[in-house]
């Protein structure tokens, strides 16, 4: 069987700039693979609009909050004193709720917990730290929780912090997340030999890391990616939007789409 040619990053990039969609994140992506006319409603007829506060708002917010302390906290080094003062500070910066201050305080201490950890890894491993570090680069877009590099430059640490448990399900979602990071890493830094990617799941109070990525993985992450990019931007050329039933369905607000709830038309 011959082997399959990896589309071109620069042939998608143009595409995708002559649809007028901007740069690929992982999240974009998903989005069409999960529902095709949602994306179209998002992106291109503007007819959709982000859920309000009766859909998903509250867990958003605290995510944010709480993502925003862990990077705070590495930021300027941690102590106890330091982390409550950082933690009070941004819940009020952040108008956190009752209902949502009661939820981030659940995950206070595990929130410490995963900074310490990183903190420690940091100093361990001498790594030159990044914290949401957005990288763009052929038409691709990345931001990512925490990047550290070691000063030859030669290996780095990727990880993405999560504010829910772990489930088999989600982790291979994240695994996938961070397949595209990988990618984006790997571009942006030519002198890394060597990548290791995890999240950081702070209801569990823990780092989960990946296996080793080599460099040499980067041909088979350039086609995997290239591969659904390219299928993704063949599919909006041809103006082809199908409705796939989803999450989603319970707050878009897409009038046209059979798929929707009655009661949301």
């Amino acid at each position: 069987m011959p082997p399959t040619s990896t589309p071109s990053l620069q042939a998608i990039q143009t595409a995708s700039t002559d649809l007028n969609l901007g740069p690929w994140s992982y999240s974009k992506l998903k989005l069409f693979e999960n529902c095709p006319r949602l994306f179209q409603a998002k992106y291109l007829t503007r007819k959709y609009k982000e859920p309000g506060v009766q859909f998903d708002s509250i867990p958003s917010k605290v995510g944010t909050f709480i993502h925003t302390v862990i990077a705070d906290c590495l930021e300027k080094g941690v102590d106890k004193y330091h982390f409550n003062a950082v933690w009070i500070d941004l819940s009020n910066a952040h108008r956190l709720l009752s209902e949502e201050r009661d939820i981030a305080h659940t995950l206070k201490y595990n929130t410490q917990a995963i900074i310490l950890k990183l903190e420690a890894a940091t100093n361990r491993y001498q790594l030159n730290l990044f914290l949401e570090k957005k990288i763009c680069i052929s038409g691709l877009l990345a931001y990512i929780d925490f990047l550290g590099i070691t000063s030859r430059s030669k290996s780095a640490i990727v990880l993405d912090h999560k504010t829910h448990k772990s489930t088999p399900e989600r982790l291979s979602l994240v695994q996938d997340q961070l397949s595209f990071y990988a990618l984006c890493v790997f571009m942006q830094y030519p002198s890394l030999h060597f990548l290791q990617v995890g999240c950081g799941f702070v209801p569990d109070e823990k780092v989960a890391l990946e296996n080793i990525t080599p460099r040499t993985d980067l041909p088979d992450l350039l086609q995997a990616w290239g591969t659904r990019l390219n299928a993704a931007v063949t599919q909006i050329q041809e103006g082809t939007f199908p409705a796939k039933k989803g999450p989603a369905c319970a707050w878009c607000k897409d009038s046209s789409c059979a798929l929707l709830p009655k009661k949301n038309r």
